[in-house]
């Protein structure tokens, strides 16, 4: 693109030494002068080849945000979890965006610039940037002067760096440049900075792709950001805020039967076996409202019956007969109490 000292956002310096303090006043004075100029003149930068294609690669990134954003708010009613994965998928998309934009940049554009010339470069066009220490550092773009077509040319190609080997000012080399359009030139035939840009895409899929895989696989965190999740976890308690397993059964697991025994039997061990009824006793004993439940011996537990209060009992329990599975829970020498296997399913370790 043509070149003109007086585009903002940069200054223009003839020389390829390095910036040094004796320069500084002399810069300062002609900026001034020249920023109020091109203020007054509205001198802008036109758009380069460059920057439309970083143009396009941001609008892109916005509409693949909102399109994420928006698919996964539809799916889960999730604000987070979508913001989650739009962030992610930005990631993502920001990968291909400079998969894009290095083949655009370097392949792409080049091609069309094929026609070389001899030109001359006559300074760099001065830009400034922060560096990853959040200092100020000098971007340099070189300004190069040539014929072509009986008409002369000052152009560059707009891409600031520090880490391109420069053409020092003075310097008559060869460069190429587009035969439709004369002053869209390239200079620079490295491959350092398309590979800087595919190592760069490449590390912003994995990372995208990792986020969401983890994010995923994270059990804990989508129960409570997915409603559904919530939902489902909800459907999964009973009224009494007792676990069920996914046939409806209520679990239970060594905490709960820890937590069940020790308020009443501080520090006592207890067994847990599956064991058959052999028989029922309805108001056992003469006692009004107990009901006996007597089962088939076993080798390990000492007691082979138990007795219930049928005002705390289950319509199961109230309606068992013999041949019924039961886990006889055995509290040492002390007592048992029993749960139907037809309506609790053990889950521990014991």
């Amino acid at each position: 693109m043509r070149y003109d000292p007086n585009y903002n956002d940069q200054f223009f310096y003839d020389s390829s030494n390095d910036i040094g303090l004796s320069n500084v006043f002399d810069i300062m004075k002609s900026e001034m002068s020249r920023r109020k100029d091109a203020y007054q003149n509205g001198v802008k930068r036109p758009p380069s080849p460059y920057g439309k294609g970083v143009g396009i690669g941001v609008l892109v990134l916005l509409v693949l945000w909102i399109i994420i954003f928006g698919i996964c708010f539809l799916i889960t009613k999730s604000f987070i979890y979508s913001l989650i994965m739009a962030m992610c998928g930005l990631f993502v998309g920001f990968g291909f965006v400079l998969i894009f934009m290095g083949v655009y940049f370097f392949i792409l554009l080049p091609k069309k610039c094929c026609l070389p010339v001899e030109a001359t470069c006559i300074g760099h066009s001065i830009s400034g940037s922060n560096n990853s220490r959040g200092r100020m550092q000098t971007l340099r773009c070189p300004v190069f002067e040539y014929d072509y077509g009986g008409e002369h040319f000052v152009a560059f190609d707009a891409i600031y760096d520090n880490t391109s080997k420069i053409p020092f000012v003075g310097l008559k080399t060869t460069i190429q440049i587009n035969p439709d359009k004369p002053d869209e030139l390239v200079w620079n035939f490295e491959k350092s900075r398309l590979i800087f840009f595919i190592a760069g895409a490449v590390f912003a899929i994995a990372l995208g792709s990792a986020f969401i895989w983890l994010t995923n696989q994270d059990e804990a965190l989508l129960n409570q950001i997915l409603p559904s999740r919530q939902a489902a976890v909800e459907e999964t308690v009973d009224p009494a805020g007792r676990k069920l397993n996914e046939d409806g059964r209520i679990i239970l697991t060594d905490e709960y039967l820890d937590e069940l025994i020790a308020p009443h039997f501080p520090g006592t061990t207890w067994t847990i076996r599956k064991r058959n009824l052999k028989e029922v006793q309805k108001n056992v004993n003469g006692e009004q409202g107990i009901t006996g439940f007597f089962f088939e011996p076993d080798d390990v537990q000492n007691y082979n019956a138990v007795s219930e209060d049928e005002s705390r009992m289950s319509d199961y329990m109230k309606n068992a007969k013999p041949g019924d599975e039961f886990y006889f829970v055995e509290y040492e020498d002390k007592t048992a109490t029993i749960f139907p296997c037809a309506e609790y399913v053990y889950e521990g370790i014991k």
